[in-house]
């Protein structure tokens, strides 16, 4: 048990920073999710950022954009994120390893959390003549940046609590936030998801690390 409270620690938020960003996040979420149900058509926002930001076959923004895709798809996202846990754990020997499987079963739940709602509300994507990179599923929350999120959030998350300078911890932040904003732009870029897709998958990825913070500080605090 002491080996667990010691990576609950490191995953952990207090309640009075993690309930305010939890409720937030959700409610803001489900705000959009409702409104991607009922409504699956693009609304105002979504027909003006789809044409300020879509790019065209070609060029070196086009090439970002894939670049950064590849990057926060599963089979790239899973492991580095396991890596750069073990990298920013500060436990020795196989419990490095623990921290990188718990990385990639948190980041794993929250993909598959995100893919069942994708499924309920089952939004269609924009128009395939758009599309720069092929896409398959629906379209509301975007799975690369709701993943993007959640393993770039986790890993600010566990530094947050092993960097021993406050300048790191807001240094890892801001990467974690610039992170999940490439991501984002990425698939708005290429085509295969409205901005609201986006916002929405940014609103579930905070929120998830919101709660894994959350039930992190229930489990480190002593009973």
């Amino acid at each position: 048990m002491g080996q667990v409270a010691v990576l609950a620690r490191q995953l952990s938020i207090r309640a009075t920073a993690s309930v305010p960003v939890l409720v937030a996040a959700a409610l803001l979420w489900l705000a959009l999710a409702v409104f991607a149900a009922a409504d699956p058509h693009p609304v105002a926002v979504d027909l003006a950022g789809h044409r300020l930001v879509h790019g065209r076959p070609g060029g070196t923004g086009t090439w970002l954009a894939l670049a950064v895709t590849t990057a926060a798809s599963s089979p790239v996202l899973y492991p580095v994120t396991g890596l750069l846990a073990a990298l920013v754990s500060r436990r020795a020997g196989l419990l490095r390893l623990v921290d990188a499987l718990v990385a990639a079963v948190v980041l794993g739940l929250g993909s598959a959390a995100r893919f069942g709602c994708s499924v309920l509300i089952a939004r269609a994507r924009p128009p395939a003549v758009d599309w720069l990179v092929h896409a398959t599923g629906f379209s509301f929350p975007s799975g690369h940046t709701t993943d993007t999120t959640i393993a770039a959030g986790l890993l600010a998350l566990a530094y947050h609590h092993t960097a021993d300078a406050r300048g790191w911890r807001v240094a890892a932040w801001v990467l974690a936030v610039a992170a999940a904003v490439a991501a984002g732009w990425s698939r708005v870029y290429s085509g295969v998801h409205w901005p609201t897709d986006v916002a929405g998958g940014w609103l579930f990825g905070v929120g998830w690390i919101a709660l894994v913070g959350l039930l992190s500080h229930r489990l480190a605090t002593p009973r």
